[in-house]
């Protein structure tokens, strides 16, 4: 299907981490493309730290907001574009998220 039409990739910057940034996204793709087919969540980080290490909480937000946060909230501000057009939701994560104990140390 793809080799049919020539398809032109839309370019966005955006920090998945605000809020204001993921609003954008989706509305330049709406107003690009018209709708949304398929939201594919994708951005992760990891950080190795000490529970004990000064800066502890303020990694584990960071990593939060990137691999989970952003995730769930656009997948929220997508979902009434998806449920139009019958769109898909793919989830992708990284084996960080099966290994927590490398990712963080005691």
């Amino acid at each position: 299907m793809c080799r049919q039409r020539v398809l032109k990739a839309l370019e966005v910057v955006a920090d998945v981490t605000h809020e204001e940034d993921l609003i954008r996204l989706v509305e330049t793709t709406i107003e690009t493309f018209g709708k949304i087919d398929i939201l594919v969540n994708n951005a992760g980080v990891s950080m190795i730290t000490k529970f004990s290490d000064l800066h502890f909480i303020e990694k584990y937000k960071a990593v939060m907001e990137t691999n989970l946060n952003s995730s769930i909230y656009l997948t929220h501000i997508c979902v009434k574009h998806l449920e139009k057009t019958k769109g898909n939701i793919i989830n992708i994560s990284s084996i960080c998220s099966m290994i927590t104990l490398v990712c963080i140390t005691i």
